[in-house]
């Protein structure tokens, strides 16, 4: 009985005297940026969550949510939830506050860097279709020229 005490008493000392770790979570709902036709968003594949997952856990994430929270993070633990296109997003921290506030930053951190990505890759097809445009004009023009000189 008295070893059992002691044991207990052993047992909690150390507990109260370790540094307690916090867990902040967000929770960030993926959404598909692809069109499968005019108007028509395309559904995410299981394979676009993964990608979505790798990319939270990137090097742009991070250091969009350090700069951020003006100091050095944690990585994230990105979990997605069940079959959903729904994403858990955990940092450790012994202090509770900065764990919540680094949790809602790699959140913040990763709608942004989606989102400029987007613009950019949209930003290049326009520039593309501009080209096109300009090509087709021109040879509106030349074709115009000829008959214009045939009448």
């Amino acid at each position: 009985m008295l070893t059992t005490a002691l044991a207990l008493a052993g047992a909690l000392t150390y507990d109260s005297s370790r540094t307690r770790i916090y867990q902040g979570t967000a929770t960030v709902l993926f959404v598909s940026q692809n069109y499968s036709a005019p108007g028509a968003v395309a559904p995410l594949q299981p394979s676009d969550i993964l990608t979505d997952i790798e990319l939270f856990q990137g090097q742009d994430v991070y250091v969009s949510a350090a700069k951020y929270l003006g100091q050095p993070t944690p990585h994230p633990i990105v979990a997605e939830l069940g079959t959903t296109n729904t994403a858990s997003v955990s940092v450790h921290s012994p202090n509770a506050a900065f764990a919540a506030r680094a949790a809602n930053a790699f959140a913040e951190a990763y709608i942004k860097v989606t989102q400029s990505q987007f613009i950019l890759a949209h930003q290049g097809l326009e520039s593309q279709l501009q080209q096109q445009i300009t090509a087709l004009q021109s040879q509106v023009t030349g074709l115009e020229r000829q008959i214009s000189s045939a009448t």
